[in-house]
Protein backbone atom coordinates (compact mmCIF):
# COMPACT_ATOMS: atom_id res chain seq x y z
CA UNK A 1 0.00 0.00 0.00
CA UNK A 2 1.29 3.63 -0.47
CA UNK A 3 1.43 6.00 2.19
CA UNK A 4 2.89 9.13 2.86
CA UNK A 5 5.89 7.89 3.30
CA UNK A 6 5.86 5.44 0.52
CA UNK A 7 5.58 1.79 0.76
CA UNK A 8 6.68 -0.62 2.94
CA UNK A 9 10.44 -0.86 1.67
CA UNK A 10 10.89 2.80 1.92
CA UNK A 11 9.68 2.18 5.72
CA UNK A 12 11.91 -0.28 6.05
CA UNK A 13 15.15 1.99 4.96
CA UNK A 14 13.34 5.14 6.70
CA UNK A 15 13.76 2.34 10.17
CA UNK A 16 17.23 1.41 9.72
CA UNK A 17 18.55 4.67 8.71
CA UNK A 18 17.21 6.46 12.01
CA UNK A 19 18.66 3.50 13.84
CA UNK A 20 22.43 4.64 11.97
CA UNK A 21 21.71 8.15 13.29
CA UNK A 22 21.07 7.76 16.33
CA UNK A 23 24.40 4.57 16.58
CA UNK A 24 26.30 7.79 15.44
CA UNK A 25 25.18 10.12 17.56
CA UNK A 26 25.55 7.83 20.42
CA UNK A 27 29.30 6.85 19.24
CA UNK A 28 30.19 10.29 18.54
CA UNK A 29 28.84 11.36 22.14
CA UNK A 30 31.04 9.08 24.17
CA UNK A 31 34.50 9.42 22.15
CA UNK A 32 33.76 13.25 22.77
CA UNK A 33 33.01 12.48 26.46
CA UNK A 34 36.63 10.00 26.59
CA UNK A 35 38.69 12.69 25.66
CA UNK A 36 36.96 15.12 27.45
CA UNK A 37 38.20 13.56 30.79
CA UNK A 38 41.26 12.30 29.46
CA UNK A 39 44.90 13.19 31.62
CA UNK A 40 47.11 15.31 29.32
CA UNK A 41 50.04 13.33 28.91
CA UNK A 42 51.85 16.76 30.16
CA UNK A 43 49.94 16.60 33.43
CA UNK A 44 51.19 12.98 33.92
CA UNK A 45 54.24 12.85 37.12
CA UNK A 46 57.40 12.01 35.80
CA UNK A 47 58.59 8.08 36.09
CA UNK A 48 60.84 8.50 39.13
CA UNK A 49 64.58 8.00 38.15
CA UNK A 50 65.85 4.56 39.81
CA UNK A 51 68.07 5.20 42.59
CA UNK A 52 72.07 3.97 41.10
CA UNK A 53 73.22 1.45 42.72
CA UNK A 54 77.23 1.00 43.92
CA UNK A 55 78.95 -0.78 41.68
CA UNK A 56 81.29 -3.61 42.87
CA UNK A 57 82.93 -5.67 41.49
CA UNK A 58 82.47 -9.18 41.76
CA UNK A 59 85.38 -11.93 40.95
CA UNK A 60 84.03 -14.86 38.36
CA UNK A 61 85.59 -17.74 40.90
CA UNK A 62 85.49 -18.08 44.77
CA UNK A 63 87.00 -20.17 47.04
CA UNK A 64 84.36 -21.16 49.92
CA UNK A 65 86.19 -18.60 52.51
CA UNK A 66 85.54 -15.85 49.72
CA UNK A 67 81.92 -16.64 48.92
CA UNK A 68 81.56 -16.61 52.37
CA UNK A 69 81.60 -12.61 52.30
CA UNK A 70 79.09 -11.80 50.17
CA UNK A 71 76.51 -12.47 52.40
CA UNK A 72 75.15 -9.12 52.93
CA UNK A 73 76.42 -8.21 55.66
CA UNK A 74 79.89 -8.47 55.00
CA UNK A 75 79.52 -7.07 51.04
CA UNK A 76 76.14 -5.40 50.18
CA UNK A 77 75.52 -8.48 47.38
CA UNK A 78 73.88 -11.73 48.12
CA UNK A 79 75.77 -14.52 46.57
CA UNK A 80 74.61 -18.41 47.03
CA UNK A 81 76.51 -21.61 45.46
CA UNK A 82 74.35 -24.26 43.94
CA UNK A 83 76.19 -26.95 42.87
CA UNK A 84 79.59 -24.78 42.14
CA UNK A 85 77.25 -22.22 40.73
CA UNK A 86 77.21 -18.67 42.24
CA UNK A 87 74.28 -16.49 41.60
CA UNK A 88 73.46 -13.38 42.86
CA UNK A 89 70.17 -13.82 44.85
CA UNK A 90 70.12 -9.54 46.03
CA UNK A 91 67.11 -9.12 44.31
CA UNK A 92 65.04 -11.89 46.71
CA UNK A 93 65.29 -10.08 49.77
CA UNK A 94 64.79 -13.27 51.05
CA UNK A 95 68.19 -14.09 51.91
CA UNK A 96 69.04 -10.99 53.55
CA UNK A 97 70.03 -10.25 56.58
CA UNK A 98 67.48 -11.82 59.07
CA UNK A 99 65.65 -13.01 56.46
CA UNK A 100 64.47 -17.08 56.55
CA UNK A 101 66.77 -18.32 53.69
CA UNK A 102 69.79 -16.21 54.89
CA UNK A 103 71.27 -19.66 56.37
CA UNK A 104 72.10 -20.09 52.36
CA UNK A 105 73.43 -16.50 51.66
CA UNK A 106 77.72 -17.07 50.85
CA UNK A 107 77.72 -20.54 51.17
CA UNK A 108 77.23 -23.81 48.66
CA UNK A 109 73.66 -24.59 49.29
CA UNK A 110 73.02 -27.37 47.53
CA UNK A 111 72.21 -30.46 49.72
CA UNK A 112 70.45 -27.81 52.15
CA UNK A 113 68.09 -27.13 49.47
CA UNK A 114 67.98 -31.39 48.18
CA UNK A 115 67.10 -32.42 51.75
CA UNK A 116 65.19 -29.19 52.59
CA UNK A 117 67.09 -28.21 55.77
CA UNK A 118 67.59 -25.07 57.48
CA UNK A 119 70.40 -26.27 59.18
CA UNK A 120 73.87 -24.83 59.27
CA UNK A 121 75.31 -28.43 59.14
CA UNK A 122 74.11 -28.96 55.50
CA UNK A 123 75.79 -26.04 53.97
CA UNK A 124 79.36 -26.42 51.98
CA UNK A 125 78.74 -30.29 51.85
CA UNK A 126 79.72 -32.43 48.08
CA UNK A 127 76.48 -32.67 46.68
CA UNK A 128 77.73 -35.39 43.91
CA UNK A 129 76.96 -38.06 46.69
CA UNK A 130 73.18 -37.52 46.42
CA UNK A 131 71.07 -39.68 44.85
CA UNK A 132 67.11 -40.67 44.25
CA UNK A 133 64.70 -38.16 45.22
CA UNK A 134 67.39 -36.07 47.10
CA UNK A 135 69.29 -35.56 43.55
CA UNK A 136 65.96 -34.99 41.87
CA UNK A 137 64.77 -32.23 43.60
CA UNK A 138 68.20 -30.65 43.56
CA UNK A 139 68.09 -30.84 39.77
CA UNK A 140 64.35 -28.74 40.81
CA UNK A 141 66.21 -26.03 42.69
CA UNK A 142 68.70 -25.63 40.27
CA UNK A 143 66.54 -25.53 37.20
CA UNK A 144 64.61 -23.21 39.27
CA UNK A 145 66.93 -20.77 40.50
CA UNK A 146 69.41 -20.29 37.49
CA UNK A 147 66.66 -19.64 35.60
CA UNK A 148 65.80 -16.79 38.05
CA UNK A 149 69.16 -15.24 39.44
CA UNK A 150 72.18 -14.00 37.10
CA UNK A 151 74.98 -16.67 37.29
CA UNK A 152 78.25 -14.74 38.12
CA UNK A 153 80.96 -17.32 38.95
CA UNK A 154 82.21 -20.89 40.06
CA UNK A 155 83.49 -22.36 43.32
CA UNK A 156 86.33 -23.21 42.69
CA UNK A 157 86.63 -26.26 44.96
CA UNK A 158 83.32 -28.05 43.48
CA UNK A 159 84.81 -27.10 39.93
CA UNK A 160 86.06 -30.79 39.38
CA UNK A 161 82.81 -32.13 40.47
CA UNK A 162 80.37 -29.95 38.48
CA UNK A 163 77.84 -31.67 36.24
CA UNK A 164 78.41 -31.14 32.29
Amino acid sequence: TQSTWGTVGNMDLLISFSFFIVALGVFLYIRSWNQKFQVPKYAMPPKPKPVPQPQIDIPSTFTKEELRQWNGTDKPIVLISLKGVVLNVTSSGMYAPGQSYNVFAGHECAVALATMSLDAKDLDRDWTTLTGSDKDTLDDWFDRLTSKYPKVGELKFFEDKKEQ
